[in-house]
């Protein structure tokens, strides 16, 4: 029997199933475990409480993204998360009880194809803007490592002592998970010198930044009236823990289902 050679662009295509099929390997007492390399897709969405589209067509919208977990922004109260879960097939959810700036179902939720536990509300007071704000938080399990994801709402004002210092401030004395995710309408650009900038200074990576996005001349709000792009891109989301970003953006919808745009976002960790 002759030697089969592989040779040019076989043998890359070879060498890049090899890689990905590598295993981190672990000692344990002299026993070797493999840990395989997980990906989860998380969503956000500020959906401007239901005003615009019913939660069967919010859930089928995402069908196509796939999202393991979505935090809602703005969304009614009630069994309305749950409604987005029976068109997606996801059966976990969980739906604050504080309601931005005490307005009409303008509350935070979390809908989740894993099993999700130890739900948490923080809410948030700051002076120079419109309160209460909050973040709905819960963990979910992912091959044994615990994985936090939190749904906010946030006003963004100039103070060094805004609600997004308060929220992940709260964070840092409270949450020793593995991976800590936060999603939503955060009303603040990347380039702010407050706002989401908090998060960066505590060690948090950014979708637009880690992905490569240029958000310059792009907008998440107002998705009805681009008259208001001028408000750039205010929906964030940010991670920390031993993950890289892999995929993600802006979901772009024709008609729109809210004021704001969905924005979602693929890790590997």
């Amino acid at each position: 029997m002759g030697m089969t050679r592989i040779c040019g662009t076989a043998a890359l295509a070879l060498a890049a199933l090899v890689s990905a099929s590598t295993f981190a390997r672990e000692s344990d007492g002299g026993e070797e475990t493999k840990k395989a390399e997980q990906t989860l897709r998380v969503a956000f969405f500020n959906v401007e409480f239901g005003e615009r589209a019913t939660p069967t067509a919010i859930g089928e919208m995402f069908k196509e993204y796939a999202p393991d977990v979505v935090g809602f922004n703005e969304v009614p109260g009630g069994d309305w998360t749950a409604r987005v879960g029976a068109a997606l097939g996801y059966r976990y959810y969980y739906t604050g009880k504080i309601s931005s700036a005490n307005n009409f179902d303008k509350y935070k939720s979390i809908l989740s194809r894993y099993p999700i536990s130890d739900f948490r509300e923080i809410e948030l007071n700051a002076e120079g803007g419109w309160n209460p704000a909050s973040a709905v938080g819960a963990t979910i399990d992912v091959d044994g490592r615990k994985v936090s994801i939190y749904s906010t709402h946030l006003c963004f004002n100039v103070a060094a002592d805004d609600h997004a210092k308060r929220l992940v401030d709260a964070l840092e004395a409270s949450d020793a998970n593995d991976l800590i995710i936060v999603g939503g309408d955060f009303n603040c650009k990347t380039e702010h010198t407050s706002g989401v900038k908090h998060f960066f200074d505590k060690g948090y990576k950014n979708i637009w930044l880690e992905l490569g996005i240029e958000t310059e001349g792009r907008f998440t709000y107002s998705a009805i009236n681009p008259k208001d792009r001028d408000l750039g891109v205010i929906d964030q989301i940010v991670f920390r823990g031993d993950a890289r970003a892999t995929d993600g953006g802006m979901i772009e919808l024709y008609p729109a289902l809210s004021d704001h745009k969905p924005i979602w976002l693929e890790i590997k960790f």
